[in-house]
């Protein structure tokens, strides 16, 4: 097994959410409880936007992809085309980096186009996009490409107007997207010649938003963490977290979305235990593969019930210890704010965090089985990301103000599902402090215990132990077959450290690592 590094990991308690009828019962969305912008200023306008990205002349040139030159046969699909459309700057500074994306893809069985993208209008980037033809599935944008900008004269109804970024308009590619009064912001979207329901999901990748003194610099990082996860360096531990705060915690949609995704236990705290300072410590601990939060924001702070505000800053340094975030928090992917909180979930200097979903204005998602569900049967962020899209199309006024300012950012196509073949951790796996004294000893011992894994056809051949030294796992003991228990002697008696253990197959497969902490 490779070490997983940059790994801080915390016990934490499981709570076991019944698969009922119940469970995901629908409620009369339209009249859910809103999120609040909680900013002391409004978020920036289309004139802010246009004020730090000009509209210059279009240049688009197509990037050779080579084949790999060995591999398996792959057998393609109709639907297997991906488009990688990176800006110039990008492909000038680290083409290699958006090249090697593309062999990832390609060995997954997709046809990968590349495209050098300068310049131009959103309408430019749809129109790249559908030229490309009836086989595009998906399309990630790597840098800064065009947003399309929406308005909303009576958001919710409100009387107040609403202008905010919306990818929607990359996805539907046969509606009609309309300017009425010709002010650069799309007001109306129609089926057109088609429907109002997207035909590809497009995620973005994009830290030109964060401060560094080189802006590449932290794309480069998240790449190189995203290669170690097609490397196998990256596990899967098999565990959420819903996050729900007050206005949300009765409502059984949000305490118990990831049932689709997770059929047995996983953690929801709601309020009113919730508060700043325990989230930021769950966010930093890597025992989740997903956090859904709920919470008040806006660009750039999320605005907890108590313990007051977490912010972009905050959660970077945390950093993120899970895979994929889920944020029901008003504007925090508003990807056209300097700083804002989608981006301080992916640019920073964790050793899992991928992909990011949440809305650029006030909304987020709703009906969350739609979108979970695909993630439970091992399909990829994007293709959920298009499900749930197109699960509710032809779009009502409400949910319009909901959702309209949806995007999906980080890589589209990692899965959370547990890959088929993988050998099941040991279950219950617990660490005792205890004192060892006989007439001549007086020590300190720790003792491990845990259960094989059931649901294993093969019993285990063994085990290994693994101690959490300078943010990555180094190999403590090789525990052999059969064994249910392990001493560790000689400990300090107010040590504090954290365990993982993991099953090894008889053909040599081994598991995910499950976690102890000892204090």
């Amino acid at each position: 097994m490779k070490s997983l590094p940059f790994i801080l990991v915390l016990l934490a308690l499981m709570v076991c959410l019944p698969v009922s009828g119940s469970t995901l019962d629908k409620v009369d969305r339209s009249t859910f409880p809103r999120l609040r912008w909680m900013g002391t200023a409004p978020p920036g306008t289309y004139a802010d936007y246009l004020g730090r990205h000009p509209i210059n002349p279009l240049d688009i040139r197509e990037v050779t992809l080579p084949r790999l030159p060995s591999g398996p046969a792959v057998v393609r699909t109709e639907q297997s085309l991906i488009a990688l459309v990176a800006d110039a700057g990008v492909m000038e500074a680290m083409g290699e980096y958006v090249r090697a994306y593309g062999d990832i893809l390609e060995s997954m069985g997709h046809d990968v186009r590349i495209f050098n993208f300068a310049g131009g209008m959103p309408r430019d980037l749809r129109a790249l996009l559908r030229n490309l033809g009836g086989n595009l599935t998906g399309a990630v944008f790597i840098g800064a490409l065009p947003a399309a900008w929406y308005e909303i004269d009576d958001d919710f109804g409100d009387g107040e107007p609403a202008q905010f970024p919306c990818d929607l308009f990359y996805m539907d590619l046969d509606g009609n997207w309309l300017d009425l009064d010709g002010d650069g912001i799309y007001d109306t979207h129609e089926p057109g010649g088609g429907d109002q329901a997207p035909e590809i999901f497009v995620a973005r990748i994009d830290s030109s938003a964060h401060e560094d003194e080189n802006r590449y610099t932290r794309l480069q990082d998240y790449f190189a963490r995203d290669f170690r996860y097609w490397n196998g360096e990256v596990f899967l531990i098999q565990n959420g977290l819903t996050y729900t705060e007050d206005d949300w915690a009765m409502y059984a949609d949000m305490v118990n979305s990831l049932v689709p995704l997770y059929d047995r236990e996983y953690e929801s705290v709601t309020a009113p235990n919730t508060n700043r300072d325990d989230y930021l410590a769950r966010l930093a601990d890597p025992v989740y593969d997903i956090i859904q939060l709920s919470c008040h924001s806006d660009s750039f702070s999320h605005h907890f019930t108590r313990g007051e505000r977490l912010f972009y800053h905050q959660v970077a340094d945390a950093p993120p210890g899970a895979l994929f975030y889920n944020l029901f928090a008003c504007s925090a992917a508003r990807f056209t704010e300097d700083n804002f909180l989608g981006g301080a979930y992916l640019f920073n200097d964790s050793a899992r965090a991928l992909a990011v979903t949440g809305s650029t204005k006030t909304g987020s998602m709703l009906d969350f089985a739609p979108f979970y569900a695909p993630l439970g049967e091992n399909r990829t962020l994007g293709e959920a990301f298009l499900e749930w899209f197109q699960s509710f199309a032809p779009y009502e006024f409400w949910e319009t103000c909901w959702h309209y300012g949806m995007v999906l950012l980080g890589d589209p196509m990692i899965t959370l599902a547990e890959a088929p073949g993988t050998y099941g951790a040991p279950v219950d796996f617990m660490g005792e402090k205890t004192q060892n004294r006989s007439m001549l000893i007086r020590e300190w011992v720790v003792r491990l215990t845990w259960t094989a894994n059931p649901a294993n056809d093969e019993p285990a051949a063994g085990y290994r132990l693994y101690h959490l030294r300078d943010q990555a796992l180094a190999l403590e003991a090789e525990i052999p077959a059969g064994a249910a228990e392990h001493l560790i002697r000689r400990v300090d008696r107010d040590a504090v450290f954290t365990l993982a253990l993991t099953a090894l197959a008889p053909d040599g497969r081994e598991s995910p690592p499950v976690f102890a902490r000892v204090e």
